[in-house]
């Protein structure tokens, strides 16, 4: 990463957003409703708590360090031992996500467009293409991301082409589960909101440091009503029931859409979520690249891309199915985004804790003085 690079905030929010709508998100639909119904599109809302929390506790980390990434800041606030550890975690968040992504990435190729292929060339190819596409400059990367979630915001938007054959009844009655399905729901919904962290990497890199507020709100709002949407209007179409006999409710649902002037909306549908998760590969395999010190990264790129490429293929072949993924999500990866948030909320105590001290020590000298 070359240090005098400098993110937009438009380019920032766009990056963000595009990292945590990835392929898995095909699926997330019957998942909601495997644990809430109908309600699930409201569980899917409340899941949101979680990049709302993070942002706010990050903000007041963010103020004091705007020049200083989660690798220095933990290892100033929480110490070499304890901070390592903290980072480790991070890091390991970031590998688990990826492979997440380039699995969910692969089931939807082998699923409609390349299904002649098996599973293993096919994460083969993604890899490899992904791995070539790095040595595009960073700035390069930003802007085709902010393209393509364009696009993909468009296409999740003509989803309301459904309505008019969804039923009303499919969401009805609202909030008829219990309480407790419905935090279930929202605890396991939060995984869909993965993947805006990478900011702890790329923050000292945003142009105007005065826009965090800015960025928080929009990546914020934006992930609730399109995931929210995304739910809702699956739901809406095929009832909870239905719901549950498809492994990609969302494709189904893009089947059976006819969008004015267009014959073929699933292959559009399809074609362009496949060309913008293979820039989320592209941005996966560049974010382990940036874990390493730049002059590393740069010196020997090649032969680190040698290391990864293996190394992706053989964990992403063990999840290269969809029951596989859910079983690791649910055990592992939402516990890893407990972890992380635990972390920003150290950090945050730390922060706070300094400031009250910081105050008191200026108030005693202030007395003395006087």
């Amino acid at each position: 990463m070359k240090k005098n690079l400098e993110i937009t905030t438009n380019q920032f929010v766009c990056m963000l957003l595009s990292y945590t709508i990835v392929a898995t998100e095909l699926k997330y639909p019957a998942v909601m409703n495997s644990y809430a119904a109908q309600d699930g599109w409201i569980a899917t809302a409340l899941s949101g708590l979680y990049p709302i929390i993070f942002f706010i506790l990050y903000g007041f980390v963010y103020k004091e360090y705007p020049y200083k990434n989660i690798f220095q800041i933990n290892r100033e606030l929480l110490g070499k031992i304890i901070g390592n550890i903290f980072n480790i975690l991070f890091i390991i968040y970031l590998i688990c996500y990826a492979i997440t992504h380039l699995a969910g990435f692969t089931i939807l190729l082998v699923n409609t467009v390349i299904s002649y292929y098996t599973n293993s060339q096919v994460i083969l190819i993604i890899i490899i293409a992904s791995s070539l596409a790095t040595f595009y400059s960073f700035r390069s990367q930003l802007k085709l991301g902010q393209l393509t979630i364009y696009l993909l915001v468009l296409l999740i938007l003509s989803l309301g082409f459904s309505l008019k054959d969804g039923k009303l009844l499919n969401i009805m009655p609202i909030l008829s589960i219990s309480s407790e399905n419905l935090i279930k729901a929202v605890f396991h919904g939060i995984y869909a909101y993965a993947g805006f962290e990478i900011m702890l990497l790329y923050l000292p890199y945003l142009k105007n440091k005065k826009d965090y507020k800015k960025i928080a709100i929009s990546t914020c709002t934006f992930l609730i009503l399109i995931l929210t949407w995304i739910v809702f209007i699956t739901i809406f179409y095929f009832g909870p029931d239905t719901l549950n006999f498809f492994n990609f409710p969302l494709l189904n649902l893009t089947a059976s859409i006819k969008v004015p002037l267009i014959n073929n909306f699933i292959l559009i549908f399809v074609t362009i979520w496949s060309i913008y998760s293979l820039k989320n590969s592209t941005l996966a395999i560049t974010n382990v690249l940036n874990l390493l010190p730049p002059a590393t990264n740069s010196k020997f790129k090649k032969l680190w891309l040698i290391i990864i490429i293996p190394f992706f293929y053989f964990t992403t072949n063990l999840m290269s199915n969809i029951i596989n993924i859910v079983f690791f999500v649910n055990v592992i990866f939402i516990k890893l985004m407990l972890i992380l948030l635990f972390n920003i909320f150290l950090l945050f105590i730390v922060v706070l804790r300094r400031k009250s001290y910081g105050r008191r020590k200026r108030k005693s000298s202030t007395t003395k003085n006087h």
